[in-house]
């Protein structure tokens, strides 16, 4: 079967042995080095924590979000707009979530636009230079490419809408909605597929869509407050989306706020970088201790000729 490992195949590789003094000297090499590994990303959470902390107490938010009981429900006659247990637990979540600035619908402050998949059997329309946004694209703050891209006759010709930068993205309909609610903002002008919704600010509307897009990132427990859950795959629900509630500090507030978490996320950037070259260095010089290219930590390197034995022999 495609895929798998006859049990002779793997019990035939040949396993390199060095001596049993060096077996654990390159353990607890290894052991080390996955411990500094961990506080690297012990830090990134701890970071990331803290970041969303100063964003929403700086809009008056409390980071903690409320828990329902699971097997009680309780709610008052006259805060019962609609008889859904969901729809009621959205309602309270909204209205519990208040900042210290005035709140506007979010579509007062944006103009919503779907997207579209331009014909995959034309050509003409694939291939091109638009950036094309599909849910696998959002795994980043920022969408700064695509896996895929289109050319300027899908949007003339192919019933694609070209989304105008700045805007922010959000994924409507995708099983990831289970647990996450992908954002991003887009600096560059894109075209998005119908599982997307692009948001653009409305002309005059004094919001920066930077602050718009980390103002939703770090309220995903309020996004998935609005996630419809369909017998084969979840989706967003449009109407309650256009009407989030979104505060509207003074833009030199929402400027100062967007540079600090630009600030943070540079910071944790670095320390994920740090983390994924120490997790490659020790992975190569774990594998080449074992093979006798480098000496483990307190004994003395192997000659050429030595070397060469142990290859053979492995």
């Amino acid at each position: 079967m495609k895929g798998e490992i006859s049990e002779e195949r793997l019990l035939s590789i040949k396993i390199p042995l060095p001596s049993l003094s060096t077996q654990q000297a390159i353990v607890a090499h290894w052991q080390k080095a996955q411990t500094e590994c961990a506080a690297f990303e012990n830090e990134i959470t701890t970071q990331e924590t803290a970041s969303r902390h100063r964003f929403l107490a700086a809009l008056g938010l409390s980071s903690e979000q409320r828990k329902f009981d699971k097997k009680c429900f309780a709610l008052r006659w006259s805060e019962t707009p609609r008889w859904s247990i969901e729809f009621l637990r959205r309602h309270i979540a909204q209205s519990e979530h208040k900042t210290i600035y005035p709140h506007h619908p979010l579509s007062e402050l944006t103009e919503g636009r779907n997207g579209s998949t331009p014909d995959t059997r034309q050509p003409a329309y694939w291939n091109g230079d638009i950036p094309w946004v599909s849910p696998k694209d959002m795994k980043t703050d920022e969408i700064t490419t695509t896996q895929d891209k289109i050319t300027e006759t899908a949007i003339k010709h192919g019933r694609v809408p070209l989304i105008k930068a700045p805007s922010v993205l959000l994924v409507m309909r995708s099983g990831i909605l289970q647990h996450s609610a992908p954002v991003a903002h887009t600096a560059l002008d894109v075209a998005i597929n119908q599982d997307m919704r692009a948001f653009t600010v409305k002309n005059g509307v004094p919001l920066d869509a930077r602050f718009l897009a980390i103002y939703l990132q770090n309220n995903t427990p309020l996004l998935l407050n609005l996630v419809k859950w369909g017998t084969t795959v979840q989706s967003m629900n449009t109407a309650e989306l256009e009407n989030l509630k979104i505060p509207l500090p003074p833009l030199d507030v929402q400027h100062r706020l967007v540079a600090q978490v630009q600030a943070d996320r540079a910071a944790i950037a670095t320390l994920r970088s740090r983390a994924t070259h120490l997790r490659a260095t020790i992975t190569q010089e774990v594998e080449e201790m074992i093979l006798g290219r480098r000496a483990a930590p307190g004994f003395k390197s192997l000659t050429p000729s030595e070397i060469k034995t142990l290859e053979g022999k492995s």
